[in-house]
């Protein structure tokens, strides 16, 4: 991915802010960082639950399931809402079809 200074610089003002970024080349290849969870949750907590994953051939840590989809329910947007929603179906989805291997 190359970003050019002005998105650079835009997203490390965002972050300096305590606002979230996120970076995109693809619609599948989206990389958000979070600078600020929620009055209810610490960085520090998540971290301790973060869960490791592969993504673009590197392993870099990620914020759990769990408290991902309580994250996206505080926020109270419909949006988020529906992706707890579909999310849980996936992960259901993958833990039903990893019994049967």
């Amino acid at each position: 991915m190359k970003y050019n200074k002005k998105e650079i610089d835009t997203a490390l003002d965002e972050l300096r802010n305590n606002r979230n970024v996120n970076l995109k080349e693809e619609e599948m290849q989206k990389i958000e960082v979070i600078s600020f969870l929620s009055s209810t949750m610490t960085f520090n907590e998540a971290y301790q639950r973060r869960e490791k994953k592969n993504m673009f051939g590197l392993t870099v840590d990620g914020i759990s399931f769990d408290d991902l989809c309580d994250l996206k329910l505080q926020t109270g947007h419909e949006k988020d809402m529906m992706d707890v929603s579909e999310l849980r179906k996936i992960r259901s989805f993958h833990q039903k079809r990893h019994e049967h291997d």
